[in-house]
């Protein structure tokens, strides 16, 4: 998680690695919470809230593992947390799938309107 600038942004590493100054490893998590469903707690306007509020410094502010270890965190059962995480997660990819219709319609319409409009230069002007 990152625990300053854009602090409280949390990133799930497939991987084992090591981090560096801003960021602070979650590792030691309970069973009784699934890890995706932490992530998208973490995501919330009430825990993004609760950051906000606990980051301490004056023009950067920043993150501590006592803040983070005190973030108020209700989760219901392990299945219900499953389903709750794959239902985001379900969303998230098909913001991603509309969001790239978006750009490629956008460069397909930039496509177009040089054809449409060509500059002077194009247009033999």
């Amino acid at each position: 998680m990152s625990n300053s600038m854009s602090f409280g942004r949390p990133y799930i590493l497939k991987i084992k690695s090591c981090i560096h100054d801003g960021w602070i490893a979650v590792t030691d998590i309970t069973d009784q919470i699934e890890r995706d469903y932490l992530y998208y707690l973490i995501l919330s306007n009430l825990s993004q809230t609760y950051f906000f509020n606990a980051a301490a410094g004056g023009g950067i502010r920043n993150l501590n593992a006592d803040i983070i270890k005190f973030l108020p965190v209700a989760y219901p059962d392990i299945l219900e947390q499953q389903k709750i995480a794959d239902f985001l997660s379900s969303l998230d990819n098909l913001i991603t799938a509309h969001t790239q219709k978006i750009d490629a319609l956008k460069a397909h319409k930039k496509g177009l309107m040089q054809q449409l409009f060509p500059s002077a230069d194009e247009a033999g002007a």
